[in-house]
C-alpha cells in the first residue's frame, strides 16, 4: 500500500454534520452518499469525462489482501448506484486470485457492474525477457481472460521513486501513476487508515477539488473503527486462511480435521 499518513481517518456523520472517527462499512456507505449528494459523477478511469465532468470521482480499490473485504464494498457500492474499479493481484502473499471462493467473488464483483484493474506488484522482478510495461500488460491479459472483461487501468503496490517520477505509459491502459493519465485530478488515499490532510468528506463537502481520484483499500473498511491497523492485518490473514481451508476440507481428504488457526507476535 503506497504511503504513510499523518492524519487521524474521519468520516462525516450526516445526522450531525460532525466529523468523527468511524472507519467501517457503515461509515464507507455515509462517504458514498455524501459523494451522491455534491453531485459527484462515478467514472471509470478510461472514461474521457474525467477531465471534463463539473465534479468526477475516479473510485479505485487496491486490493492488496482480502477479495471478500472487497466484494463487501462493491455490494454497498451497487446498491447505491455507484460504479468503482478494482485493482487485483496475481502475486499476493495473502491470496490465489483464481482459487474457488476468491474467483467467485471476483465474478460477483463483475457482475455487480464495476471494473476491474491491475494491481501490479512492481517489486518483484518475474524476469528480463520482458519489459516492465510488457508484464503489466501481461498480467492484465490474463486476468480480461480469466474474468471476460476488459482491463484498462494499472495500479502499482507500493511503487518506487521510477514508477512516482517517471509517468509510465502502459500502452492501451491509464497508469494511476502517470500525472499526464489523470492530469488536474486530486488524490487522496487511506494508507493504514489515515487521511493525508481533509478527509474525503471534508474535500465533498467543500467542492475544493471538483475532479478527485480516491484510492479506498478494502481491507480498513471490513473492521471496526476500534481495530489498530495491525489487527487489522491478522483480521484478512485468518479470513483467508478459513477461505483456503473450506476448500481444503471440501476436496482433500488427506488434509483431515479442520485447524484452528492462532497469531501471535513472535516472541509474545
Amino acid at each position: 500500500m503506497h504511503g504513510a499518513a499523518a492524519t487521524t481517518p474521519r468520516a462525516l456523520d450526516r445526522e450531525d454534520q460532525t466529523l468523527t472517527d468511524d472507519f467501517d462499512l457503515p461509515a464507507y456507505r455515509r462517504l458514498l452518499e455524501l459523494a451522491l449528494e455534491q453531485r459527484f459523477e462515478l467514472l471509470a478511469f478510461h472514461d474521457d469525462r474525467r477531465f471534463s465532468a463539473e465534479r468526477a470521482l475516479l473510485l479505485r480499490h487496491d486490493v492488496d489482501t482480502d477479495l471478500h473485504a472487497a466484494l463487501q464494498l462493491a455490494r454497498i457500492e451497487a446498491e447505491l448506484g455507484v460504479r468503482s474499479t478494482f485493482f487485483l493481484m496475481l502475486r499476493s502473499p495473502l491470496y490465489n486470485l483464481f482459487a474457488r471462493a476468491n474467483h467467485d467473488m471476483v465474478r460477483e464483483i463483475v457482475a455487480l457492474g464495476h471494473d476491474l484493474g491491475v494491481h501490479y506488484d512492481e517489486g518483484f522482478s518475474p524476469g528480463e525477457q520482458r519489459t516492465l510495461e510488457e508484464w503489466v500488460l501481461l498480467e492484465a491479459d490474463t486476468i480480461s481472460r480469466v474474468f471476460g472483461v476488459p482491463v484498462r487501468a494499472v495500479s502499482f503496490h507500493q511503487p518506487s521513486r521510477r514508477v512516482l517520477d517517471e509517468d509510465i505509459a502502459i500502452p492501451g491502459m491509464v497508469n494511476t501513476y502517470n500525472a499526464r493519465d489523470l492530469e488536474g485530478i486530486f488524490y487522496l488515499s487511506d494508507s493504514n487508515k489515515a487521511w493525508r490532510g481533509k478527509s474525503p468528506s471534508e474535500l465533498f463537502a467543500s467542492g475544493e477539488h471538483p475532479r478527485i481520484h480516491l484510492l479506498i483499500h478494502p481491507m480498513w473498511w471490513a473492521g471496526t473503527r476500534e481495530e489498530p491497523a495491525a489487527r487489522g492485518w491478522d483480521r484478512v490473514i485468518l479470513a483467508n486462511w478459513e477461505r483456503s481451508q473450506a476448500q481444503l476440507l471440501a476436496t482433500e481428504r488427506a488434509f483431515g480435521p479442520r485447524r484452528r488457526l492462532i497469531l501471535e507476535p513472535e516472541g509474545s
